[in-house]
């Protein structure tokens, strides 16, 4: 594998060194944004540490997003935002592609301060160049990076083996920054930095001795409830793992029984001592219907979690090939370890869902028009979620309408005007006669225009850009 720089993870393969040379070679010349500040000192033209000659291209560089005003809390959480490492997971489609330079874009605009790494997979040396190159340019902070790998990890019937598979494998080969480590998805934008408290503790059901307090830590591992992933009821009956398609085609595993089946789904036998041969329902619910984003400190990821995510997910895949593939086997590894989650409900607005805060939409959209009010105001309300996960819910803007050829979507600045489905999607009125629902609608849509923008700045195009995305500013 390899990152921006160029340079050689840990664990490198012998059999990559020759595509890590190449790489190093391509991005000799990459806009200085992408190198480390011992490699970006230039002399003359000249790449010092890498050699080389290279242009001075900094004048097209994308420019940086102008941040939000902030209120002294929000700088507050700007500055704790610095203790967490945020990594996410794609493949290197130019699908998957916009939406994590989406999501660099929000944490720039929210002022994320701690080091966010996308991990690429199923990358090509030339793919992995290309998007390098387009990335050294958008003007982000040196420490939101991309990591690429060639590796497939995800197999046919299933699109989300990469983030327990990926996120196993960065963690081994070069790790986090920081002693907080949080895993989210690509299609999340940033309303407010991520931070390491666990302000959100109150919301958490359960915990008859009180929830844990303060920042997340070792032994405390952390996630949004997810109600989708609620076992059918919360009763004091064994849980089981919903939606395994039956018959088992394995007949070996057709034979266990549901208690044997967990077990050696998350150890490999069926005498192993683990939390997951007898957990009721209730605890379940109360302490494992979990999703992004997860949040755990780097001990608990070194010493258990990452390794357990990925072997689970390699064990459950023979039985369960769903969407929720990445999200069970995480539950299940901290049950297996007996390790109780806490299952907030403050970190996105995905829903809708009585288990995310809504009320501080309520409160913002009772005040004034998140469509149309400075976006400073329209993310001023500190009870707001994290994140917006902007494809969950039906009556946002969807990203499956952007599931087409290259270019990706931001590179489309001289066909906006004629792809009639992307400036039909920013022209069309948002409903609002449910206004709950017009701000996360409106609200990515800003983004998303916003982005655009950026991008599209100084090409001949940039007019009609601008044009078509009037008034969805920032």
């Amino acid at each position: 594998s390899f990152d921006l720089t160029g340079k050689r993870t840990r664990a490198a393969h012998t059999h990559r060194v020759r595509t890590m040379t190449i790489i190093r070679a391509l991005l000799a010349c990459a806009a200085p944004a992408a190198w480390s500040a011992q490699a970006r000192t230039t002399n003359g033209g000249t790449c010092a540490h890498h050699g080389g000659t290279c242009a001075d291209d900094s004048a097209s560089a994308i420019q940086m997003a102008t941040p939000v005003r902030m209120s002294k809390r929000q700088q507050r959480m700007v500055e704790d935002s610095d203790k967490v490492h945020i990594a996410c997971t794609c493949d290197c489609s130019e699908y998957c592609e916009w939406q994590s330079e989406l999501m660099f874009y929000s944490a720039q605009r929210v002022g994320q301060r701690g080091p966010i790494t996308s991990i690429h997979t199923e990358c090509s040396p030339e793919r992995a160049q290309a998007i390098a190159r387009r990335h050294a340019h958008l003007g982000l902070p040196e420490n939101y990076r991309v990591h690429f790998f060639e590796e497939k990890f995800n197999e046919n019937g299933t699109h989300v083996m990469n983030k327990p598979l990926g996120v196993a494998a960065w963690f081994r080969e070069v790790g986090p920054e920081r002693d907080v480590m949080a895993i989210i998805d690509p299609d999340y934008l940033f309303l407010k930095p991520l931070t390491a408290s666990l302000q959100g503790a109150a919301s958490a059901l359960g915990w008859p001795e009180g929830p844990p307090t303060g920042e997340v830590r070792k032994g405390v591992v952390v996630a949004q409830r997810w109600a989708e992933m609620r076992t059918k009821t919360a009763s004091q009956e064994d849980f089981h793992i919903y939606d395994i398609p039956m018959p088992i085609k394995n007949q070996t595993l057709a034979k266990l029984t549901p208690a044997e089946l967990r077990t050696w789904i998350c150890t490999g036998t069926v005498t192993a001592s683990s939390g997951c041969t007898h957990m009721t329902q209730e605890d379940h619910w109360l302490y494992h219907a979990s999703g992004p984003p997860m949040l755990a400190h780097r001990e608990d990821w070194d010493g258990w979690l990452v390794d357990s995510w990925r072997d689970i997910t390699l064990r459950l895949r023979l039985v369960y090939k769903r969407y929720f593939l990445d999200m069970w086997s995480w539950m299940l590894a901290n049950i297996h370890h007996r390790q109780r989650e806490l299952l907030a409900h403050t970190y996105q607005y995905g829903g809708p869902s009585r288990y995310e805060p809504w009320g501080a939409v309520v409160e913002t959209v009772s005040k004034l028009d998140p469509c149309e009010a400075p976006m400073d105001e329209v993310l001023a309300n500190p009870r707001h979620a994290t994140f917006i996960h902007f494809t969950w819910h039906c009556d946002s803007w969807n990203k499956i309408w952007f599931q087409t050829k290259p270019p990706q979507v931001f590179e489309r600045c001289d066909t906006i005007g004629t792809d009639q489905r992307f400036s039909g999607f920013l022209h069309e009125v948002v409903n609002k006669t449910n206004m709950t629902r017009a701000f996360t609608t409106c609200v990515a849509r800003r983004f998303m225009a916003a982005a655009l923008k950026r991008s599209c700045a100084g090409t001949p195009a940039a007019v009609l850009v601008d044009r078509i995305t009037r008034g969805f500013t920032l």
